[in-house]
């Protein structure tokens, strides 16, 4: 993921799920901002309430590392380190780290994924037997805001700026934010996909949202 947002929370979390077929008794994470609350006054860690109704609509327990002892969640941080460095190597042998367009890189990826399993195949077959069902449908969960549109064609969402069509000048629509996409609605009809911008005060302006006003003012285009 590009960020450790809520967002990319909800959609990795629920990807392995789905993909897995099954629900374990408890989530572990660490104090990640976008699901766990600072400590309360009894040194406590709380469940932020959307990752909370993640939680409670796969059954599963939030569970989290004490604050400053990583070493807790030891065996999933150095999984992760040695799957990165397998992914290293078996580029390195590919022999170039350029591929078609992202999907031809996850499939390499899950490629990777599906031969180092592998050799976990008893042990996977313990770990499915326990698994509980899955809920009738994933949660997909995400921000919805209301923004309004400005004179200048533009949006503004989670302190950055998008344009969207002229026609829309005045009116207010509706945001869903994804991890890496916001889905722009009029009401209940959407209008559009945009790609996410990272970070704050960036700028996505598409001169085909703007064009058709700039036309009626030579000077302007």
């Amino acid at each position: 993921c590009f960020s450790e947002s809520f967002e990319s929370l909800v959609e990795g979390i629920e990807h392995c799920l789905w993909h897995l077929g099954g629900v374990p008794q408890r989530h572990r994470t660490d104090h990640l901002s976008a699901a766990i609350a600072p400590l309360d006054a009894d040194g406590h860690a709380l469940a932020k309430g959307r990752y909370a109704a993640l939680m409670r609509h796969y059954g599963m327990e939030p569970t989290t590392n004490t604050l400053g002892v990583a070493h807790e969640n030891g065996d999933v941080e150095q999984a992760h380190y040695r799957f990165k460095e397998a992914v290293d190597q078996a580029l390195r042998v590919r022999g170039s780290r350029d591929f078609r367009d992202r999907p031809a890189y996850t499939q390499f990826l899950q490629a990777l994924v599906t031969q180092r399993n592998l050799t976990r195949r008893a042990r996977w077959a313990e770990e499915q037997a326990v698994l509980r069902p899955l809920p009738a449908a994933p949660l997909a969960l995400c921000r919805e805001l209301r923004v309004p549109v400005s004179r200048f064609s533009t949006i503004q969402v989670l302190r950055n700026t998008y344009s969207v069509p002229a026609r829309l000048i005045g009116t207010t629509v509706r945001v869903r934010v994804r991890a890496e996409v916001l889905e722009v609605y009029r009401g209940t009809a959407p209008l559009l996909t945009l790609p996410r911008l990272l970070g704050h005060g960036q700028h996505r302006v598409e001169y085909r949202h703007i064009i058709w006003s700039l036309v009626r003012k030579p000077g302007a285009f």
